[in-house]
C-alpha cells in the first residue's frame, strides 16, 4: 500500500493545474510513496497530455476523467481508484508554499496518530487580486471561527485537506448532492459525529489562486449560507468585524509575503468588500435555505475520540 494519494479535481482550467503539478514537482522527493491522482470532470485532451508530460519528468501522476461535472463527484473518483493510507485534496488552483511540504504533512501524520483528518489554511501569495484576498480571508476566518466556538466542530476547507482513507469512505466521502455548497462543511460534520479528530494545521496550508472576480466571490459566500451548519457559528456570516480586523492586523504573520505597506492598502477595502459581498451573499443564502434547514435539523457531533492505529 502506498503512504498517500493526492488527488486533485478539475474542470481542465490548464494554467492553474500546472502551476499547481509544477509545486508538486518541485517537491523535495519524499521518503515514502505516493502518487497523484488528477480527475477531470468532463475529459479533456489537454489536461490528460499535461499529465504525461509531467509524468516523462519523474512526477507520479495519473490522469482520470469523471463523467459529469462536480468536484464532489471527481473527489470520490480519485479516492476510489487511490491507493495510499491517506488521501490529500487539492484543488487546481492551489499550489503548495515550500520544498518540503509533503515531507513535512508525513511526519505531522506520523507524529500525531490520533488526528483523523487535517485541515489547512488558504495564504494569499503576492500579487493576489483584492476578490483573491477576500476569499481566502474569509474562509480562514470561517475555519477558525467554527474551531473555536464552544462547539469546537473544527471545519475543514475541500481544496487542502488531508485524511485517513479508511474514514473517509466510513463516513461516505464527499457528499455529491452538495456540490458546491460547503461541501466541506458537511464532511468535517460526519467525521465528528463519528467521534473522530479533526484539526487545523498551518503546517499544510497552501497558495490558493481564487479564479474568478466579484460576482464568483459573491456566488460562493451565496452558497456557503445555504448550507446547514452544525451550529450557527459555522456560519460564514457570524464572523465580526472585530475578528477581520484582527486576522487583516495578523495577515503578516498568516502570510510572510504580504508587507506593511500592501497591509495597509489592503485593510479598508477589504473589510468593506467583505461586508458588501461576503456577508450580503451569505445571509441572502441563509435566508433562503433556512427552510430545509429547519426540515433537515442540524447534524448532532459527539466528542472526539483516538484513531486506531490502522
Amino acid at each position: 500500500m502506498l503512504d498517500l494519494s493526492i488527488v486533485i479535481p478539475t474542470v481542465g482550467r490548464l494554467a492553474p493545474l500546472r502551476a499547481c503539478l509544477r509545486s508538486l514537482l518541485n517537491q523535495h522527493r519524499p521518503t515514502y510513496a505516493y502518487q497523484i491522482l488528477v480527475v477531470c470532470n468532463p475529459g479533456s485532451e489537454s489536461v490528460r497530455a499535461m499529465t504525461l508530460e509531467f509524468r516523462a519528468m519523474g512526477l507520479p501522476v495519473q490522469y482520470y476523467f469523471s463523467e459529469g461535472r462536480g468536484a464532489n463527484r471527481a473527489r470520490n473518483k480519485g479516492a476510489k481508484i487511490a491507493e495510499g493510507r491517506y488521501l490529500l485534496f487539492l484543488d487546481d488552483d492551489t499550489e503548495l508554499p515550500d520544498w518540503d511540504f509533503l515531507k513535512r504533512i508525513r511526519d505531522r501524520v506520523v507524529g500525531h496518530r490520533t488526528e483523523v483528518a487535517l485541515g489547512g489554511f488558504y495564504l494569499s501569495p503576492q500579487g493576489s487580486s483584492l476578490p483573491a484576498r477576500v476569499y481566502n480571508c474569509a474562509a480562514n476566518l470561517w475555519m477558525m471561527k467554527a474551531s473555536k466556538s464552544p462547539h469546537r466542530r473544527p471545519v475543514m476547507v475541500g481544496g487542502c485537506t488531508l485524511i485517513d482513507r479508511q474514514i473517509f469512505w466510513g463516513v461516505g466521502g464527499f457528499e455529491e448532492s452538495q456540490e458546491g455548497a460547503a461541501e466541506e462543511l458537511a464532511l468535517s460534520q460526519r467525521i465528528q459525529a463519528r467521534g473522530h479528530k479533526v484539526v487545523l494545521s498551518p503546517q499544510i496550508s497552501v497558495h490558493h489562486y481564487f479564479q474568478g472576480g466579484w460576482t464568483r466571490l459573491y456566488g460562493n459566500a451565496f452558497r456557503h449560507g445555504q448550507a446547514k451548519p452544525a451550529n450557527q457559528n459555522q456560519r460564514l456570516d457570524s464572523i465580526s468585524s472585530r475578528q477581520v480586523l484582527s486576522l487583516l492586523r495578523r495577515g503578516r504573520a498568516i502570510d510572510r509575503r504580504l508587507g506593511e505597506s500592501a497591509l495597509a492598502r489592503l485593510l479598508i477595502p477589504s473589510l468593506a468588500a467583505y461586508y458588501f459581498v461576503v456577508l450580503t451573499g451569505s445571509t441572502v443564502g441563509k435566508w433562503l435555505g433556512r427552510r430545509s434547514n429547519a426540515q433537515d435539523g442540524y447534524l448532532e457531533a459527539v466528542g472526539s475520540q483516538s484513531h486506531p492505529d490502522l
